[in-house]
């Protein structure tokens, strides 16, 4: 992905996803700083290059809690390229 562009996050695939209650995510920050409430998606980006790690913390009725992350590579754009 290139900085500036939109990444659409998406947590819907979650296991047990009717008894999820809260999606929180860390959008690179190291803090899982958007409470997104019950909707199991979100979006972010990037203004600088590098690697980046996004990360959604899942919680249940019960109040147990699951994360997962994935890892982003952000470039810029010099000269019309990549």
């Amino acid at each position: 992905m290139l900085t500036g562009d939109k990444l659409y996050l998406n947590a819907s695939a979650s296991p047990y996803k009717s008894r999820i209650v809260d999606f929180k995510w860390d959008l690179g920050n190291g803090k899982f700083s958007r409470d997104t409430q019950d909707v199991p998606w979100t979006s972010t980006s990037f203004s600088s290059p590098g690697k980046k790690t996004v990360r959604v913390q899942v919680t249940n009725r019960a109040g147990e809690t699951a994360t997962a992350s994935a890892k982003v590579t952000v470039r810029v754009v010099k000269n019309g390229h990549a």
